[in-house]
């Protein structure tokens, strides 16, 4: 949800500066979260319960999508 508002935000006000730096900020935090094991968790969720095998998150480049699959899969199970 973060991703979308943050894309429609930028296209609507791309001639502001201060909405496109506001952007540029999401989308650092977006990808510095994809990082962390808590959106590992959710990633293998989607896959193991929701039995959807491409949760595709646009907003993430393919390496960060890569890693974060990765990371998803290697989790235990507790």
């Amino acid at each position: 949800m973060i991703a979308q508002t943050n894309e429609i935000l930028r296209r609507v006000a791309s001639e502001d500066e201060e909405v496109q730096r506001y952007c540029e900020f999401v989308d650092r935090m977006l990808d510095w979260n994809s990082r962390e094991e808590i959106w590992a968790r959710a990633m293998s969720s989607w896959k193991d319960i929701m039995g959807d095998e491409d949760p595709f998150l646009f907003y993430l480049s393919e390496e960060a999508r890569k890693d974060l699959d990765e990371s998803a899969d290697s989790l235990e199970d507790f």
